[in-house]
């Protein structure tokens, strides 16, 4: 693949147009999000999905995390009712990722052959502004080999990554981050699958004063 790399501008809609081009033509992109860099596809797109279990070297049987224009588009494809819908608002000013019982049927190798997937709304400008050419969720996995650390250098993602992918969107360094923490709504009462940014203790003391302790 050709190298091609983007210097994000907010506002602009040039790297988030060019970026929607490549997602709807079968492509992968890397681009920035409110934790780390995440490697992108179309989450409808089979083909383009496989290249990124290749790309990662990622072994098949562990799903991939999505994004989400909004909590519309959320309900669109995954079943997501009024109790879910209302514990994800009260912590979505955290980076948290949510697991749902897909509605719509996306590619098996995305929910590892489970029917659940895990989604979130993303803050970044970058993102928010694809969603203005996309109308599908987009596949958010961390732009790293598989068992290898996560990076937020973009040099390092460059070097590593700019022959493998059709696009990259260079933001720049990012805050050092975990990822999303996600947690598993079709439990009840939810559970943790994975620490990040936020501390179990705080989802803990979240949800316990909702009635939805973990």
């Amino acid at each position: 693949m050709a190298e091609k790399i983007i210097n994000f501008s907010p506002g602009t809609d040039r790297c988030a147009e060019a970026a929607a081009g490549i997602l709807n033509s079968g492509g992968v992109i890397i681009y920035p999000t409110e934790t780390l860099y995440g490697i992108g596809a179309l989450a409808t797109d089979e083909g383009a999905i496989g290249k990124i279990f290749e790309i990662k070297k990622r072994a098949y049987g562990k799903p991939l995390l999505t994004l989400a224009r909004d909590t519309e588009m959320i309900r669109e494809f995954f079943h997501f009712g009024d109790e879910q819908e209302r514990v994800y608002k009260k912590l979505n000013n955290f980076p948290l990722t949510v697991i749902l019982d897909q509605k719509f049927h996306f590619p098996e190798a995305l929910s590892a052959g489970t029917g659940k997937v895990g989604v979130r709304i993303s803050t970044n400008e970058f993102v928010a502004e694809l969603f203005n050419f996309i109308d599908v969720p987009l596949v958010s996995t961390s732009a790293n080999i598989s068992d290898q650390d996560n990076t937020v250098i973009i040099s390092e993602i460059i070097s590593i990554f700019s022959d493998k992918v059709d696009l990259i969107i260079d933001s720049g360094n990012l805050p050092v981050s975990k990822g999303s923490t996600v947690l598993d709504l079709t439990t009840s009462p939810p559970k943790v699958v994975r620490k990040g940014d936020i501390s179990e203790n705080e989802l803990k003391e979240l949800l316990i004063g909702d009635n939805q302790g973990i």
